[in-house]
C-alpha cells in the first residue's frame, strides 16, 4: 500500500531518532519535511529525469525508504545536523542508485527489428 507525504516525513523523523514512542512531530517539521519531498519529487519528475512514476502522495513501498533517505540528505542541516556539500552530494548519489535501479527496464534479449 502506497504511503502518504506526511508518512514518510514520520518516517524521516523517526529514522534518525527524532521522533520515539508515543511522540507526535510539530506540525511545522512536518510541513517542512512535505515541502522539501515535494520539491525533490518535482526534480526528479522533470524532463531528463522522469525518475517518478507514482502520484506525489502515493509513495511506493519499494522506494519508500530510497525516498525517505533521500529527504532526509536535504532536510538534515534544518535538523542541526549539517553536512558538507560534497558528502550531501556522495549521498544522493548512493541514494539515487537505488532509486535508479528501481525505475530500469531491462533489457529483454530479444532482436530488434530495425
Amino acid at each position: 500500500m502506497p504511503a502518504t507525504r506526511q508518512q514518510l516525513a514520520d518516517a524521516v523523523l523517526r529514522s534518525q531518532g527524532l521522533l520515539g514512542d508515543g511522540v507526535s512531530p510539530s506540525a511545522s517539521d512536518q510541513q517542512y519535511i512535505m515541502e522539501q519531498y515535494d520539491l525533490k519529487y518535482a526534480e526528479l519528475a522533470a524532463h531528463g529525469n522522469e525518475y517518478v512514476y507514482w502520484a506525489i502522495n502515493e509513495i511506493p513501498d519499494a522506494v519508500f525508504m530510497a525516498m525517505r533517505d533521500l529527504v532526509w540528505n536535504e532536510v538534515r542541516t534544518a535538523f542541526g545536523m549539517p553536512i558538507e556539500a560534497d558528502q550531501k552530494e556522495a549521498a544522493e548519489t548512493t541514494i539515487m542508485r537505488k532509486i535508479r535501479r528501481h525505475v530500469s527496464t531491462q533489457p529483454s534479449g530479444l532482436p530488434t527489428p530495425a
